[in-house]
């Protein structure tokens, strides 16, 4: 006795999750951020291929625990570390801004949107996307260092003002005394 099973629809299915799993693979590599999941202390268990592109270092880079907060500009890592370490503590969804050294030593400022992944009561990992903000971050820089300057320049022009405003009341009070200034 020969027996046939109609597995037609198990294929359709295979297939289908096949493709999915292509248009998962194509959309994580080709968008315009990185998209990570790693260990609690941010050793990368995967990273998408932006990140070679965004930053420059070999993905098995980060790979090697302590690569991102070795990375992380030394002016902001300990703000850094400790806003991630709130963040986690808090079990929510949290976003991180900073400065990044790549692998020309060039800095880039990143915003990085973390998910905290617990399973068991502990802590699992994060999960997240690094995203380059460095032209909206000098914009707003450069935006502050033009506010900054316009408002020396009007407390220079109140201070002239002022200082011309005595000269004429000690001219004034001068010329009634028929005094010479």
């Amino acid at each position: 006795a020969t027996l046939f099973y109609d597995i037609s629809d198990q294929i359709r299915e295979e297939n289908a999750h096949r493709l999915s799993q292509q248009r998962l693979s194509i959309l994580l590599h080709s968008i315009q951020a990185v998209v990570y999941e790693s260990t609690p202390d941010q050793t990368m268990r995967w990273i998408s291929l932006q990140a070679r592109r965004l930053f420059g270092h070999p993905l098995e880079a980060w790979m090697t625990p302590g690569f991102w907060a070795a990375n992380v500009d030394p002016r902001d890592r300990e703000r850094v570390l400790e806003e991630c370490a709130r963040g986690v503590e808090s079990q929510l969804p949290f976003s991180l801004e900073y400065r990044f050294v790549c692998s020309d030593g060039q800095k880039m400022w990143i915003r990085q949107n973390v998910t905290p992944v617990f399973e068991n009561g502990g802590l699992e990992g994060l999960r997240g996307v690094m995203i380059d903000i460095t032209q909206t971050k000098e914009m707003v820089i450069a935006q502050g260092e033009n506010e900054a300057r316009t408002s020396d320049y009007l407390q220079l022009v109140q201070s002239r003002t002022n200082s011309d405003n005595m000269v004429q009341q000690i001219t004034r009070g001068a010329t009634r005394c028929r005094c010479t200034v």
